[in-house]
């Protein structure tokens, strides 16, 4: 998937968004059930944000593909897709049931379905073609009778997962060639899947077969810790044709940050 990354602005925008019924809602509250409402959400989503601070988003792409949630019903009422691509700036539009009013408030997850951390490879490129999850709460600032067309305001759909590359050495400070790297964390709150909505998480350790042609190259890893804003200790094991290495660290893993670490790594 080609991402075309841009410096993230105040300004939100908007993308065009085709949305089927999935199930049915409890808040039947516009007038006819027999009409179809359409919905306009103003989206702009968020990529990253780099260790200096600085966020950057991504353009939306063809195959990107939302849930659409009614938060209040905990419902799914559809699923979205932007028609403009290659653009951050696009209308969103789609058909919705009935039943949304002004204050409601609607959740887009991307892409739908679970979450599912397992099977990187160690590279950028996986992450943000594959992991780069990320949702976004909007409100319904407004129900147009005449048109029937609900409306909500503009939000930014971030990111639900950190972006850590590690890179490892030996105690001469020499990298590490590694061909299966093993993250698991003291809390046990490391999530390999989870499924969108009301959530059954598993969490277990993450397991890295490393995809990178060069072995000793820093290895990316998605990582989605459920005790975000409260410090962890990780444990990593490193498989190499020369052994096994093993190294611990403390870290806060806040969502949406990209992080770049030196471990340096003692054999067993």
């Amino acid at each position: 998937m080609k991402y075309i990354v841009k410096g993230f602005t105040a300004s939100m925008t908007a993308m065009v968004v085709a949305v089927f019924l999935m199930c049915s809602c409890g808040n039947k509250k516009n007038k006819s059930e027999a009409i179809e409402w359409n919905i306009e959400i103003g989206a702009q989503r968020l990529s990253y944000i780099s260790e200096a601070g600085k966020a950057m988003t991504v353009e939306w792409q063809r195959n990107d593909v939302m849930d659409i949630w009614d938060t209040k019903n905990a419902c799914n009422i559809g699923r979205a897709r932007p028609t403009n691509t290659n653009t951050m700036k696009s209308v969103v539009k789609g058909v919705v049931p009935s039943g949304l009013a002004v204050g409601d408030t609607v959740e887009l997850f991307l892409p739908p379905g679970d979450l599912d951390y397992s099977g990187q490879n160690g590279s950028t490129l996986n992450i943000y073609s594959r992991y780069n999850y990320a949702d976004g709460v909007f409100v319904v600032r407004e129900v147009d009778e005449t048109t029937h067309t609900v409306r909500t305001n503009d939000s930014i759909m971030a990111l639900k997962q950190a972006v850590m590359g590690f890179r490892l050495v030996d105690d001469k400070g020499l990298a590490i060639p590694v061909d299966t790297l093993v993250i698991s964390s003291a809390s046990g709150k490391l999530l390999v899947k989870s499924h969108v909505g009301p959530a059954s998480a598993r969490y277990s350790d993450l397991v890295i077969a490393n995809g990178n042609a060069d072995k000793s190259s820093p290895i990316y890893v998605a990582i989605r810790n459920k005790q975000q804003d409260a410090p962890d200790t990780y444990t990593l094991l490193a498989k190499t044709r020369m052994g096994r290495y093993t190294a611990t660290f403390q870290a806060n893993l806040l969502y949406g940050r990209t992080y770049s670490k030196t471990i340096t790594m003692q054999k067993k």
